[in-house]
């Protein structure tokens, strides 16, 4: 069984410049595997002394990260307001 990548690559571009990637196809949704894999790469970010500069982008042009989450679009309220 292959273990699924996250839909939040980090990339150490080098010691001080690292990208973090939200990849979540097809509309990169905020679900939580993105919450769970923005949490892994900013505790690695946080730890790490050498990291100058981080850059957010997404790996999809039509959205950054889709203004609804699975939580809204179930129902479901988070304590999240708008």
């Amino acid at each position: 069984m292959s273990k699924k990548s996250s839909p939040v690559p980090l990339i150490e571009e080098n010691p001080g410049y690292w990208r973090v990637v939200i990849a979540n196809p097809p509309i990169n949704l905020f679900d939580p595997n993105v919450y769970a894999g923005l949490r892994v790469a900013l505790d690695r970010i946080e730890k790490d002394q050498q990291v100058r500069v981080v850059v957010f982008e997404s790996a999809d042009s039509d959205y950054f990260i889709r203004p609804e989450s699975s939580a809204t679009s179930s129902g479901r309220s988070r304590g999240v307001s708008s």
